[in-house]
């Protein structure tokens, strides 16, 4: 390599670097705003400890390589563990505190890799640790339903209104996970598919099984739900048992349950924590 082609090759590395930092130091301050309001995450940016925090900074460059070769278009929601990003690249990036739900994302991506992954599960591109308390997984976007009906259901003009309707629908979620779950310690998941509706019903007219709010959305379940979208939350709850125990399903509603985006009929579960 003659000198002239030396100095084009370093003046596109210094470049291409230059890039890659400004792209991080934009990420950053989005991530940065957004993790303080979070409980388990504002520690690790909190502007009183100075020498963590630039620790933590260094480690999240080191570590993310998508915050150097990507840009966040969105701030997608935070709870209390993570928060979600929208990259430019249409993936979602999360970066949270370390859980049970680290490992579970990696035994997805693991399984994918090997070709064994489930078509109801969220696609994972890549993941990892920060250091020794934060994780980070990089997967596919999946429409959340609460954005989802906003744009496929005329939900302003209907009696119950957009919110109220969006509630109605994570409220019908959390009770098809207590009944689903509650099922399957006796029956498999082809008994509980198959008879579904049955089991709404039974559920519906307990009146030791759930709490009153939750036999109301079950009595109005064909209402909030048509009967196809209630088979897809139902083997999505199911798929979510099988694949991630128990645990999984406790945090199940309208903003961590979406859409493929590919095939609409088909719900996934994102969000396993």
């Amino acid at each position: 390599m003659n000198k002239r082609r030396l100095k084009s090759f370093v003046r596109l590395l210094l470049e291409q670097q230059a890039a890659d930092d400004s792209y991080f130091e934009e990420n950053y301050a989005i991530i940065e705003d957004a993790s303080k309001h979070v409980h388990q995450l504002h520690s690790y940016f909190n502007d009183e400890m100075p020498i963590y925090k630039e620790t933590m900074k260094e480690k999240l460059k080191q570590k993310i390589k998508q915050l150097s070769k990507n840009k966040i278009k969105d701030v997608l929601g935070c709870g209390m563990y993570k928060c979600a990003y929208l990259l430019d690249n249409d993936h979602v990036l999360a970066i949270g505190n370390k859980s049970l739900a680290s490992k579970e994302y990696e035994k997805l991506a693991k399984e994918q890799q090997a070709g064994t992954g489930g078509v109801l599960d969220v696609g994972v591109f890549d993941y990892g640790l920060v250091g020794e308390d934060l994780f980070y997984v990089e997967m596919s976007r999946i429409i959340p339903l609460e954005e989802w009906y906003a744009f496929t259901r005329n939900l302003k003009t209907s009696e119950l209104g957009t919110e109220a309707r969006i509630r109605h629908v994570s409220m019908l979620f959390v009770a098809l996970r207590f009944i689903i779950f509650a099922e399957s310690v006796e029956h498999d998941a082809a008994f509980i598919l198959k008879n579904i509706f049955k089991i709404i019903r039974e559920a519906a007219a307990s009146r030791d099984r759930l709490q009153y709010h939750y036999k109301v959305v079950l009595e109005k379940a064909t209402e909030i739900l048509n009967p196809r979208e209630i088979r897809a939350a139902t083997k999505a709850i199911l798929n979510n048992i099988a694949r991630h125990g128990a645990f999984a399903t406790g945090d199940v509603h309208a903003k961590n349950v979406g859409v493929d985006m590919k095939n609409p009929d088909r719900m996934i579960i994102f969000d396993i924590d």
